[in-house]
């Protein structure tokens, strides 16, 4: 398998694209977190305990 083919590349730079996304991801979920934390402690425990 060629590692200079052009589908190699495109490989790479889709699956860095995809790191990328999930780096956004993961930081919008941080970012939620905080607000709710912010919110308040209680609040934030209620919401968790009523998806279950």
């Amino acid at each position: 398998y060629e590692t200079s083919s052009s589908s190699w590349s495109e490989l790479t730079s889709r699956a860095l694209l995809i790191e990328n996304q999930f780096n956004e991801y993961i930081q919008t979920i941080n970012q939620e977190i905080t607000k709710a934390m912010q919110t308040g402690p209680f609040v934030f425990n209620y919401n968790v305990k009523t998806k279950y």
